[in-house]
């Protein structure tokens, strides 16, 4: 609130919430990730957080990739079918930018970081990629414009997916940067609603399909 009031005397309330996105979406990395390594240096008395440490720039770039990609193709079918059709309407906002990759590293550490690793120790591999990718689908039950289906489809293609090349990669680099690329270029790219948030974005969507192709207001995560 002090933020609001501060930075409020020298811009424009129309674009006050644009401004003060990118330092919240780094107060809330700076926060998660500190609380990540307390947990982990505290709780588990690990000195070596392997996940965050191997070939991280590797993992970044081939997650960054891979996140792109997978969305382009998917949204490329939907378009195909008839779902969407654009129009450009303003520059990449910075703000929605951070928060989708914010979002993405939260929710990195916690559901694969913590969640994944401590059901993997106590059950194994699988339990962990299942029990892990359907908390992922329950917590975005409470999004805006939330269905079961769109439930269940964030617990397959997001959830298990990320748990599955966490288990085969080690690397919490490769599932962050496959997340934020997915949520950047879905948002603030396509100006598609990401599990039910819009964000000001570069191109303007303009659902044409019925809720079953497009997702309905949940967004392509709900196709």
């Amino acid at each position: 609130q002090a933020l609001n009031v501060i930075v409020g005397n020298f811009v424009p309330p129309e674009e006050l919430q644009t401004v003060l996105a990118v330092p919240a979406a780094l107060i809330q990395i700076v926060t998660l990730s500190s609380a990540y390594f307390l947990v982990v240096r505290f709780l588990e008395r690990r000195r070596n957080i392997h996940e965050l440490r191997t070939h991280w720039a590797r993992g970044l770039v081939i997650g960054l990739a891979g996140g792109a990609t997978a969305f382009l193709i998917c949204c490329g079918v939907i378009a195909l079918a008839g779902g969407y059709r654009w129009s450009v309407v303003e520059q990449p906002d910075l703000g929605a930018i951070a928060a989708g990759v914010s979002a993405a590293i939260g929710e990195e550490l916690l559901y694969r970081g913590i969640g994944y690793r401590l059901m993997e120790q106590m059950f194994g591999t699988w339990v962990a990629i299942i029990g892990s990718g359907l908390v992922s689908g329950l917590m975005h039950m409470a999004n805006p414009g939330a269905t079961l289906w769109g439930g269940i489809s964030v617990a397959l293609g997001g959830g298990m997916l990320l748990g599955t090349l966490y288990a085969l990669t080690r690397s919490l680099w490769l599932t962050i940067g496959y997340h934020a690329a997915w949520n950047v270029v879905q948002g603030p790219l396509l100006g598609i609603p990401v599990s039910g948030y819009e964000m000001p974005a570069f191109l303007h969507a303009t659902a044409t399909g019925p809720d079953w192709l497009i997702g309905g207001e949940f967004g392509a995560e709900g196709s």
